[in-house]
């Protein structure tokens, strides 16, 4: 479970960005806020390897998704996974 402590320090890092430039809603409350935590704590290197990983095909993934009409942003939802 994250902490109060660290609720408030995801939201300040998300705090004053243009959410508005994604193709779907990002909704600020305390679960968005935990996995912003977790992805800028503990599962850091992870993403970062990950990314560095899907660097080559990234692009191609959000071409044809925006070509079929879908959102770019969800090229990035095979990094996402959570436990529990």
């Amino acid at each position: 479970e994250t902490s109060r402590e660290e609720l408030e320090r995801s939201a300040s890092t998300v705090q004053g960005e243009d959410l508005s430039a994604f193709g779907i809603p990002v909704p600020i409350n305390d679960q968005v806020l935990a996995l912003v935590s977790q992805f800028q704590g503990p599962l850091r290197g992870f993403f970062s390897a990950a990314l560095h990983r899907s660097g080559r095909y990234l692009p191609l993934f959000e071409q044809i998704f925006a070509e079929e009409g879908l959102p770019r942003e969800l090229a990035y939802m095979a990094l996402v996974v959570r436990e529990g």
